[in-house]
């Protein structure tokens, strides 16, 4: 087998190298190499580092109801519940701060996302809002890839990127994260239970004020989002589609434009999201009253 000396590493190959794959594995070590000095630059300077995981909510809540829900529900359902105005504030997000403060030494020993779960279990705190308080305070910080893709997702985080080094393990499907952080989808089915969703809100805004004069949310809102909602299938279903094949293509101002005839602009789209989020809220809290 041969056998290539390449910046200090022996190196056994299976056949005679091309030139092309002594420069990739020359290149490949060289990387090897400056991470390792960086890694001993740090640890030189540093704390013990201090690290910690980052996971999802599916991965780390233990609320009881909260962790059998799944994606955007679950999400809505957790924020639901960690606001003080709601009946039914989680207990474990309560417990956090305290617990944080009183452990300051937690993620000096490395904690993954197995040992957040048994401290949420054992001692209460929430161990996804319990990830993010340690987080704040870390040297090495662990986390899947769309947490620095995704824009919401990124700014959630208290990190200088400035001042950080960023390593991707084994980033295959960065370009497919890439492209799903920068796009979406909006299947016919999906837009047809919104509007669904938007008249089971105006139904139940008008129980709450009638049973407990809760005028927090009102139908009238709701009422407006569902007509919108109405207008923008109808206008989908309008647009001229040759063939599966063919699909529909046009320039990035295309969509605005289309938005800006259903009254959707720069000036209306912030009391359109802050009723959204009303919906998804009040959608979410009926789900954990029933």
């Amino acid at each position: 087998m041969p056998r290539y000396k390449l910046r200090g590493i022996d190196v056994d190959f299976p056949f005679e190298a091309y030139d092309c794959q002594l420069v990739y594995m020359e290149k490949v070590i060289e990387s090897l190499q400056n991470v390792r000095k960086i890694l001993n630059f740090v640890f030189l300077f540093v704390i013990e580092p201090k690290m910690v995981v980052l996971g999802s909510r599916e991965q780390l809540c233990i609320h009881d109801q909260v962790s059998l829900l799944r994606g955007k529900t679950q999400t809505n359902a957790c924020q639901a519940l960690c606001k003080k105005r709601t009946k039914r504030y989680c207990a474990h997000f309560t417990r956090v701060t305290e617990f944080a403060n009183r452990n300051p030494g937690l993620g000096d020993d490395p904690i993954d996302i197995e040992d957040l779960v048994n401290i949420g279990k054992s001692s209460g705190p929430c161990p996804y809002y319990l990830s993010r308080e340690i987080h704040k305070d870390v040297d090495i910080l662990f986390a899947p890839y769309n947490y620095l893709i995704d824009r919401g997702n990124r700014k959630s985080l208290k990190i200088d990127w400035n001042r950080s080094i960023l390593i991707f393990d084994e980033a295959h499907n960065l370009e497919s994260l890439c492209a799903d952080a920068a796009s979406f989808d909006l299947p016919s089915n999906l837009l047809t239970a919104c509007i669904s969703e938007a008249k089971n809100c105006v139904d139940l805004s008008i129980t709450r004020r009638e049973i407990s004069s809760d005028k927090s949310c009102n139908p009238d809102n709701f009422a407006i989002l569902r007509a919108l909602l109405l207008k923008l299938e109808k206008r989908i279903a309008e647009v001229p589609i040759v063939s599966k094949e063919l699909g529909f293509t046009k320039p990035g101002p295309y969509i605005y434009e289309l938005l800006a005839e259903l009254n959707i602009t720069e000036v209306t789209a912030k009391m359109l999201i802050n009723t959204i989020e009303k919906a998804c809220a009040l959608l979410e809290e009926g789900i954990l009253e029933s």
